[in-house]
């Protein structure tokens, strides 16, 4: 009878704490997605910086939250990262990081004035799965951020927009090219589309200078 006591309490305890852990990281996993989120819209809604500052500004914030690194490896996957030399994957992850950046801040601006609403994270093993709705004219687009714990801290290692993860999606594109293309090809195909969107955020950049100083005369 005292076993089956004790065994029991133990239960109870363990389950107990288990449930304190999982409610302290779904505090901080929510914690870290609204304050990375709100803090990113409000650079955006500020009137009083140029859209290079913005950018500059929105890249400082995200830097430290997204895992780049391991989705470079998810991107590939097990078929093509080990393909790669240290080199190389170094190259492909810079290059990535670029396109993610440009791709993310040009999807962000268009979404400045909307409001922003958040769901409760969502534990997934040992990772969570934190859902926020962009409601914008009547409708809700659903972005999810998907994290693990890394080094002690929750960050972002994927993120759903209305279901099309951006690891699958850009790894269906990347494996699909390296069916019958070399990782060198891809790489000088990355490079230049990275130079190509370089050159139209500056000239989006100078177009609202010359915006700005015409409205200002």
């Amino acid at each position: 009878m005292k076993r089956i006591l004790a065994t029991t309490l133990c239960g109870v305890i363990l389950s107990s704490t288990l449930f304190a852990d999982v409610e302290a990281d779904t505090k901080a996993v929510d914690k870290v997605i609204r304050d990375t989120v709100d803090s990113v819209l409000e650079v955006l809604q500020n009137d009083a910086l140029a859209r290079g500052a913005k950018r500059e500004r929105v890249t400082k914030i995200i830097d430290p939250v997204v895992d780049f690194e391991l989705m470079a490896k998810l991107i590939l996957g097990r078929k093509h990262w080990p393909k790669l030399d240290k080199a190389q994957r170094k190259t492909f992850t810079d290059l990535l990081v670029e396109t993610l950046k440009t791709s993310y801040f040009d999807k962000l601006v268009l979404f400045s004035d909307e409001k922003v609403g958040y769901g409760t994270p969502v534990p997934k093993k040992n990772k969570f799965q934190a859902e926020t709705f962009i409601i914008s004219k009547g409708e809700r687009i659903a972005v999810v951020y998907k994290l693990y714990k890394k080094r002690g801290k929750w960050t972002v290692y994927d993120f759903e927009i209305e279901g099309v993860s951006i690891v699958k999606s850009y790894g269906a594109q990347y494996g699909e090219f390296l069916k019958d293309g070399t990782v060198e090809k891809l790489l000088e195909r990355m490079k230049k589309k990275v130079e190509e969107a370089e050159k139209r955020e500056k000239e989006k950049e100078e177009a609202e200078k010359k915006k700005g100083a015409a409205e200002d005369r």
